[in-house]
């Protein structure tokens, strides 16, 4: 039975035109391939993102828009933060606790 079974597996190994070895070698060559292409990928990235910087051209599009609707909200809170100051100096409570408190009228 043993026989029987190195012979299949001798003809197997007859019939197969890649060897073990050439197999290792197909390995070791995609390895070295893909290392080779993340080096050549990490050094075209690392350039491009200098020659961007270089040229100002890092920002986002409405980047001036971002900024103009956080000034507002800064505006907005230190107005709120103004009149609630006024309130407390005047010894009348705070904005919030005025807009909080239910209407007695209705």
């Amino acid at each position: 039975m043993e026989e029987a079974r190195e012979n299949v597996q001798e003809e197997v190994r007859q019939d197969n035109p890649v060897s073990q070895d050439s197999s290792a070698e197909g390995h070791w060559v995609w390895v070295y391939t893909r290392y080779v292409g993340q080096r050549i990928y990490t050094a075209v990235e690392s350039f491009a993102e200098s020659l961007f910087w270089h040229l100002g051209i890092t920002s986002p599009q409405y980047l001036h828009i971002i900024e103009l609707y956080e000034d507002m909200k800064e505006e907005e809170r230190l107005e709120r933060e103004a009149e609630e100051r006024a309130l407390a100096e005047a010894g009348l409570e705070t904005l919030d606790r005025l807009e909080s408190q239910p209407d007695v009228n209705t």
